[in-house]
């Protein structure tokens, strides 16, 4: 698969090249090895909150890397988990969103509930869509019950594949962001700097120039 490396994600699991807690993660460095944007995990469920947001966030801008933020979903309410999500990632015009639809021990939303959060985070972000990122959760959900795919195609894949080739769920025929790396699995040998290696940095290939992903970053 051909890589091109340029968005990172991140949560407070991720930490600084000493791999201390709290070693400070150099974005400078990461921005002159060629990434152009991290999307972090602000928020879990309707109570967790990542502690590393906020401060990342400006060190992130001040970088001149582009930023975003993604809401971990779990089983509960769409709505209190918008609500949460918003007030925790506090995006901007320039922030990318992103809900995290991905297996947790049955304690996930189904399609619908994935439905309305995409729906309600749209309308309280000024009808800008949000990203959903997934992989297998999505893929045997649209394969049990496809009612909802034709509105998930009006929405951008962040495909979660680790694999060689990019198997997309059945709502979609391209995906928007490829996550080829995640949890160790998968890294290519790629080691980014400024970052702690052993903390299993999870990368993302970007099918186009630097200015589509900034025109699309939003």
């Amino acid at each position: 698969m051909p890589i091109n490396l340029k968005v990172l994600d991140l949560s407070h699991h991720n930490c600084g090249p000493s791999g201390d807690p709290d070693d400070t993660i150099d974005f400078n460095a990461i921005a002159s090895f060629g990434i152009e944007g991290i999307i972090h995990k602000a928020s879990q469920g309707i109570s967790v909150v990542d502690r590393k947001y906020a401060e990342r966030r400006s060190a992130a801008v001040e970088a001149g890397l582009m930023w975003g933020a993604y809401h971990f979903a779990t089983g509960d309410d769409a709505d209190a988990q918008v609500k949460h999500f918003l007030d925790c990632a506090q995006p901007d015009g320039g922030t990318l969103t992103a809900l995290d639809h991905e297996p947790n021990g049955g304690n996930e939303l189904d399609l619908a509930g994935a439905r309305a959060f995409m729906e309600s985070l749209r309308d309280q972000n000024g009808g800008r869509r949000p990203v959903i990122y997934s992989g297998n959760l999505i893929k045997e959900q649209m394969a049990k019950n496809g009612e909802q795919n034709s509105f998930f195609a009006d929405y951008r894949l962040w495909l979660c594949e680790y694999g060689p080739n990019a198997v997309l769920p059945p709502a979609w025929n391209k995906y928007w962001l490829w996550q080829f790396a995640g949890d160790g699995t998968n890294s290519h040998g790629i080691v980014v700097p400024g970052i702690f290696a052993g903390s299993k940095v999870d990368m993302n290939t970007w099918d186009g120039s630097g200015d589509d992903l900034s025109a699309q970053w939003m």
